[in-house]
Order: C-alpha cells, then sequence, then structure tokens
C-alpha cells in the first residue's frame, strides 16, 4: 500500500507561505512520510554524535578525533538526503537555516508532544487533521 501523506507538498507549501506556524510545525509537514522520519531518527542523532564525540575525545582523551566526525557526519546527512528523496520535497533548511537545529528539537519534542495529546485528549499541531 502506498503511503498517502496527510498534506500534499502544494498543501505544505501554501500553510507555510501563510504563516503562523511554528517551526516545530512545518518541521513536521516537511516530515510526513514514515521513512523520511525513520532516515531522520537515524541521521540526526549521527550528525549530533558526530559533532559531539570529537570535542569529548578532545578534552577526556587528549586528541580530536576527525575521522570520526567526518565519517559520522557525512553518513548523518546522508540519510537525511535519502529521507527527503523519498520524501520527495527539499530539506526545511533550504529555505531557512534554523530548521538544521529544528531537526534534532523534534525528535526530543516528539514522545513528549505524545505522551501530552495521549494524557489530556488535546492536539498540539495546529494543523493535525484527520485522514478521509
Amino acid at each position: 500500500m502506498a503511503f498517502k501523506p496527510k498534506y500534499s507538498h502544494e498543501e505544505v507549501d501554501r500553510l507555510i507561505e501563510q504563516g503562523g506556524l511554528n517551526y516545530l510545525e512545518v518541521y513536521r509537514l516537511k516530515h510526513q512520510h514514515p521513512w523520511n522520519q525513520a532516515t531522520h531518527y537515524v541521521g540526526i542523532p549521527m550528525i549530533v554524535f558526530s559533532l559531539v564525540w570529537p570535542l569529548y575525545t578532545w578534552i577526556f582523551r587528549g586528541y580530536f578525533d576527525w575521522q570520526t566526525l567526518a565519517i559520522w557526519f557525512v553518513v548523518g546527512w546522508i540519510f537525511q538526503f535519502i529521507g527527503h528523496a523519498i520524501e520527495g520535497n527539499q530539506p526545511a533548511f533550504f529555505r531557512n537555516p534554523v530548521h538544521l537545529v529544528m531537526g534534532p528539537l523534534f525528535i526530543i519534542a516528539k514522545p513528549f508532544v505524545w505522551v501530552y495529546e495521549k494524557a489530556t485528549g488535546r492536539k498540539v499541531w495546529k494543523t493535525e487533521k484527520t485522514a478521509a
């Protein structure tokens, strides 16, 4: 069964152009396909790890591990772009570099949003619509 997004690319662009959405909402709309989400759940932690690990090795082990940085950083970005190829859209940071920070924040926030919605019965996302 083929994936059918809740919002077409045209609808997403229209909602973004209208304004009124926060950065996490825009990020969510740009990542509707489950495979795109999966590649981001792998790629984003890899990119963050690639930036944190060399700093750790430099401070606590006395050397800068640039090889790990390079490998994990590049592979993490490959996952990101594969996800967007599957989704059929451009990464949100092409329009606004703030979205480079939104990826990690979204991954952290999503489980908390899910728990909040289950506990309260309230929807957090403004653009949530039910499948037809």
